[in-house]
């Protein structure tokens, strides 16, 4: 008999993790092109849709409260995150992030937590997690990964207690507690 063992991530889970995906692969990149998401100002959505800055990135929908859920929206250009309440289609709050641009967004398997990364910008990188609650829209901390980390990508794990960044100037990968 075969001892039971806790569940670990396979080395296929880390490279999917690791896997450029997108306009950054060569590919194209769902959603709206710049010309289209400059074209809709903050605050201009129709019901049912949400428009964040222009050059915005890092979209993920969380099942927060309400059946709609919260949409993150990462505003690279604007140093910011912004809260859409799905149900209403209106952004509910907006918190800065710098001094470093976001890059990407997270959120936890239960809705609860959300996490970006402060990328920074050509010699300036950033260093750090940031990380946010979404029942409440507000900062909740940041975790400092260390000098020349850039975090670019991040995952939730399973059960929500940690979660992975890729860090991209070391070409390494960030195991946190969340």
């Amino acid at each position: 008999m075969i001892p039971p063992s806790r569940p670990r991530l396979s080395f296929l889970t880390l490279l999917l993790l690791l896997a450029p995906v997108g306009a950054e692969a060569g590919g194209q990149a769902p959603g709206p092109t710049d010309a289209e998401a400059a074209a809709q100002a903050p605050g201009a959505a129709s019901p049912g849709t949400a428009a964040g800055e222009p050059g915005s990135a890092g979209v993920q929908a969380a099942p927060t409260q309400g059946p709609a859920g919260t949409l993150v929206v990462a505003n690279r250009r604007g140093g910011s995150v912004s809260f859409f309440d799905l149900e209403l289609g209106v952004e509910v709050a907006r918190l800065p992030v710098g001094p470093r641009i976001p890059h990407e967004v997270a959120v936890s398997p239960n809705g609860r937590w959300a996490l970006t990364g402060e990328y920074g910008s050509g010699d300036e990188p950033g260093r750090r997690l940031v990380v946010f609650d979404l029942t409440e829209a507000r900062e909740r901390g940041r975790i400092d990964l260390g000098e020349r980390s850039r975090p670019h990508s991040m995952a939730f794990l399973p059960g929500g207690r940690r979660a992975v960044a890729t860090m991209e100037m070391s070409d390494r990968l960030a195991l946190v507690d969340a």
